[in-house]
């Protein structure tokens, strides 16, 4: 029972980083996904002591690492499809504040910070003051998480 356990707070960890990272892991994708491979490696003429030599192996797993990271970029988009405009907000805003939260000072955490902008945003949007509370934020993650989790699993990721 406890093997169950942890794979699904693996399963959780993996998704969570893939909704916080999804930004940066996309445009490296992009940036990965645009080189070209004419050949399985690339013969310059200089003996490379460092690479074990099995070109051919090595694009292949390059290729097989490529196609799982393609297949969670689908899962996030996916997941971004299916939340409305404030759930997306509450997401970019949780973005940010992962992204921020070595440079904040005092308690660490992203709970503060997001309940902060989140405010501003539904201000701003909606009107009227609206402070979603501590236990809100961590309820919309999670609902954020487990959402992520069943695309992933559908998809093949998990």
């Amino acid at each position: 029972m406890l093997a169950m356990k942890v794979d699904f707070q693996k399963e959780n960890r993996t998704a969570a980083k893939w909704l916080l990272e999804y930004p940066e892991r996309r445009q490296a994708y992009i940036e990965k996904s645009n080189i070209q491979y004419i050949g399985a490696a690339v013969n310059d003429g200089m003996p490379r002591g460092y690479d074990t030599g099995r070109p051919c192996e090595s694009k292949g797993i390059r290729l097989a690492d490529l196609e799982i990271e393609r297949q969670w970029i689908i899962t996030i988009e996916n997941v971004e499809k299916t939340l409305g405009p404030k759930k997306l907000a509450f997401l970019d805003i949780r973005r940010q504040a992962e992204k921020n939260r070595s440079k904040t000072k005092g308690r660490p955490g992203w709970t503060d910070y997001t309940m902060v902008r989140y405010a501003d945003w539904h201000n701003r949007n909606y009107g009227g003051d609206y402070v979603p509370g501590y236990q809100t934020l961590k309820e919309w993650w999670k609902e954020l998480i487990d959402i992520t989790v069943r695309i992933a699993i559908r998809r093949g990721c998990l």
